[in-house]
Formats: structure tokens, C-alpha cells, sequence
């Protein structure tokens, strides 16, 4: 048995010389599944050009046309895009 993030799925499934299968996690009332990932981050005091290069970049990556096939690629969950507050 294997506990991993859904995002080593594929590459178990790529990978694996054997049949395997994919489950919940136990559970008393919920069932769930590990999930892994990252964030972006834009850290303050760095120029403006930077920042707007950025979000480009961080808008590019959560596209929903990226997100589905980031998540079919990787097997990771894919992302939501929700709404983001900036602080200083």
C-alpha cells in the first residue's frame, strides 16, 4: 500500500510493472484523498516589472485550459481559480 498526493499518479501509472488500484482514504464519516501542490507567490518590494511578469505568468498557469491539463498530466487535483486579496 501506497499514501501518496494525487499528483505522483501518474507517474506511478506511467511507471508501475504491476496493476494497481486507487481508493480513499478511510474514514468515520468522510472519505478524502491526499493532496499536495503549491502556491505562487509575489513577494513584495521587488520591481514592478517583475510583478507584472508575475501575474502574467500566474494567470497563464491557472487558465482553465492549463489547469485541466496540468491535472491530466500530473494527476494533481485540479486548481479553482478564486478570488485573491493582495496585502503589503
Amino acid at each position: 500500500m501506497m499514501y501518496h498526493t494525487t499528483g505522483n499518479l501518474t507517474n506511478v501509472k506511467n511507471n508501475a510493472k504491476f496493476d494497481f488500484g486507487v481508493a480513499f482514504l478511510p474514514a468515520k464519516k468522510n472519505y478524502a484523498s491526499p493532496t499536495g501542490g503549491g502556491n505562487f507567490y509575489v513577494f513584495k518590494g521587488i520591481s514592478e516589472d517583475k510583478q507584472e511578469a508575475a501575474w502574467k505568468f500566474i494567470r497563464w498557469m491557472t487558465e482553465p485550459e492549463r489547469a485541466a491539463q496540468w491535472s491530466i498530466d500530473t494527476g494533481y487535483v485540479a486548481t479553482a481559480s478564486l478570488p485573491m486579496k493582495l496585502t503589503s
